[in-house]
């Protein structure tokens, strides 16, 4: 999730004329949550052959057009491959009745990350952790 927040930031700050000399310097809230509901994972067939319709660097269309279709069909939340960290999965959730527990007791079931932007780079840290993005 991490590199999905370092990636945004990042597009915000060079998007944006008036910031773009600028550091942008953030707090985020990361935290875990359990999810129910009707989904559909898109990493596993049928979907799973299609993927590269979504996964198109910065054309959303197709991903604009799958995600009104999932609300339209009644869809919860779906499941996808994190295109910016190979291996990892994330979901995108429709309602805010979604997120069924969270749990206080989970190891570190809430972080607040400080985020520092730049034109270059993206510095996300929480207490010893530390990750950055060149771009």
């Amino acid at each position: 999730m991490a590199a999905e927040v370092a990636y945004w930031r990042w597009r915000f700050l060079v998007d944006s004329s008036g910031l773009r000399n600028t550091e942008l310097h953030t707090e985020d809230s990361f935290f875990q949550a359990r999810v129910a509901g009707q989904a559909i994972d898109l990493g596993a067939p049928p979907w799973d052959s299609l993927a590269g319709h979504w996964t198109r660097g910065r054309d959303y269309a197709v991903t604009y057009a799958l995600d009104d279709a999932a609300r339209e069909t009644g869809l919860h939340w779906l499941r996808y491959a994190f295109v910016r960290q190979p291996g990892g999965l994330k979901a995108a959730v429709f309602t805010v009745q979604v997120p069924a527990q969270y749990h206080p007791h989970w190891p570190h079931w809430s972080q607040t990350w400080h985020c520092k932007t730049t034109a270059h780079s993206v510095w996300l840290v929480h207490e010893q952790d530390r990750f950055s993005w060149n771009f």
